[in-house]
């Protein structure tokens, strides 16, 4: 149970995740549906990613009434078990899956912050980015009690998260470390497979106009200002200073109609630093083989998340599969994906700490070698045993024990 499971969003977190686990359990077996919203602008019935998929009106959770429209659908499925996706905000309204008669697993997708790691942002960013930061600072304010009470009285049996970083923060606010299990998204293969030969990513950079002496820096994803490329634009303006080899391709990739604004704001960016000569932005949504063959000619990619809007971002470890180092913050889950010696990390929104380290790696094509080579190995690492381990048979034994079936 979710709440946009659409076509549009298959390949966006955390539908990507939740779509995941959905294949790993068909493949191990379970008979699968989803319940998701978008009726009536949707059909009520149809497949979705090659599962049965029932649309309601919406599947929100009422504080007091819960939602009947919604217990309803479930009773009609006769399911053993429900996969509810929740984040911390959820917390405050549980009168629904106290109403549900089969066991809850809660498949808890969103990154806990400390208070610390937010408000150094300052007010005027948080203001400025509230669609991403609105929900996160709620959820500074969920009491641990109550998530608590929801796995101490059953209301959930357990918890799924996507890191340790966030099952570790749950942990520290009372929740019991038996009912919250680590299963981690997996990386498509097609990104550990892109890494070209030596004379093919000459190819690429001569495609992409650039000179064998250039360091290009790659940012891909969304223009919104709190995934950190109005920061990287002003650091690379600084480092253009002292080394005019530095060089910025940005994929700022959006689908038609949404981000005007900050894509706006992005190019009103550019022209003010003068960045035409050494900044390309390249828009749209573009295709992933577009874009990882695009990556493959690049020397490093910075992804200074100020703020991650879904627990584990894949396009930090997408980046790594091949075999690039990585530039990013020390937000969330980001240390955990990217630990020493695998990449470098710097305080967010800390634009001359970016600069510092764009410098670093463009100083030295051995260090940029061999912190690909190590983040290759980590990309790797994260991938096995994947989504497909051993846990989900213990998550769900768990499941199935709660409701009296074997």
């Amino acid at each position: 149970m979710s709440f946009g499971l659409t076509e549009r969003n298959l390949q966006l977190q955390p539908w990507r995740y939740l779509l995941e686990v959905a294949h790993t359990l068909a493949k191990r077996g379970h008979e699968v549906c989803l319940l998701s919203d978008g009726w009536p602008h949707l059909p009520e019935r149809a497949v979705l990613a090659g599962f049965p998929v029932t649309r309601l009106s919406n599947i929100s959770d009422h504080p007091v009434r819960g939602n009947p429209i919604l217990i309803r659908a479930v009773e009609s499925l006769e399911p053993d078990l429900a996969l509810w996706h929740l984040g911390s905000t959820s917390f405050l309204r549980l009168s629904t899956l106290r109403r549900l008669p089969i066991p809850v697993v809660g498949l808890f997708t969103s990154p806990l912050y400390r208070p610390g790691e937010l408000f150094r942002l300052g007010i005027v960013r948080l203001l400025r980015g509230w669609r991403l930061t609105a929900v996160h600072l709620v959820g500074l304010l969920v009491p641990g009690l109550l998530m608590r009470r929801a796995l101490h009285h059953d209301i959930l049996i357990s918890l799924v998260v996507e890191c340790d970083t966030t099952r570790d923060r749950l942990i520290e606010r009372g929740l019991p470390a038996g009912q919250v299990r680590v299963i981690r998204p997996g990386i498509d293969a097609t990104w550990f497979e892109g890494v070209p030969s030596p004379a093919e990513r000459l190819e690429i950079r001569r495609e992409m106009g650039y000179a064998p002496d250039d360091v290009v820096v790659a940012f891909f994803g969304p223009p919104t200002p709190l995934r950190g490329l109005p920061a990287l634009l002003q650091a690379v303006a600084v480092v253009q200073k002292e080394d005019p080899a530095i060089k910025l391709l940005a994929l700022s990739r959006q689908r038609d109609g949404e981000l005007a604004r900050e894509q706006q704001a992005i190019e009103a960016l550019v022209e003010r630093l003068g960045a035409g000569p050494w900044a390309c932005i390249e828009t749209g949504f573009l295709p992933r083989e577009h874009v990882i063959r695009t990556l493959a000619g690049c020397d490093l990619v910075a992804l200074p998340f100020e703020v991650v809007p879904s627990d584990v971002p894949l396009s930090v470890l997408e980046a790594m599969a091949l075999g690039l180092p990585v530039i990013t913050t020390d937000v969330a889950c980001l240390p955990e994906l990217v630990p020493d010696g695998t990449g470098l990390r710097v305080p967010p929104a800390d634009a001359r700490a970016l600069a510092a380290a764009l410098l670093t790696l463009a100083a030295s094509r051995e260090q940029r070698e061999r912190l690909g080579e190590q983040a290759r190995e980590r990309a790797l690492s994260w991938a096995m045993p994947g989504p497909g381990s051993g846990v989900w048979d213990e998550t769900l034994r768990t499941g199935y024990s709660a409701r009296g079936a074997v």
